[in-house]
């Protein structure tokens, strides 16, 4: 069976939910969610409060995935890549960056 991502579990359980199917057991076998997780469901639900995850306040990363993978192809492409050059190469790539030693 594919797994199922943390998304996805949410909006199954609020789709059933929104279909009427309110019993958690029931939620349970259909879709083999842990139970405890289905009565933390439940609990919003009926609060009225979405499944949607909460934004949280805290540091924006430094690196997109786009620049995150470009390093990675970087130290791939030569590990003896010192920090300072590494650094160099990213500064030199991406004027908006900034990165320090």
């Amino acid at each position: 069976m594919a797994k199922v991502t943390l998304a996805q579990r949410r909006i199954i359980v609020s789709t059933l939910w929104d279909n009427g199917v309110h019993n958690a057991k029931s939620l349970h076998q259909l879709t083999s969610i842990p139970l405890s997780t289905i009565y933390d469901y439940i609990k919003k639900l009926k609060n009225g409060v979405t499944l949607s995850p909460l934004s949280r306040s805290g540091r924006p990363k430094k690196l997109t995935p786009k620049k995150h993978y470009y390093l990675g192809r970087l130290i791939s492409a030569n590990k003896y890549y010192t920090c300072a050059e590494l650094a160099n190469i990213l500064n030199d790539n991406y004027t908006n960056l900034n990165v320090t030693d």
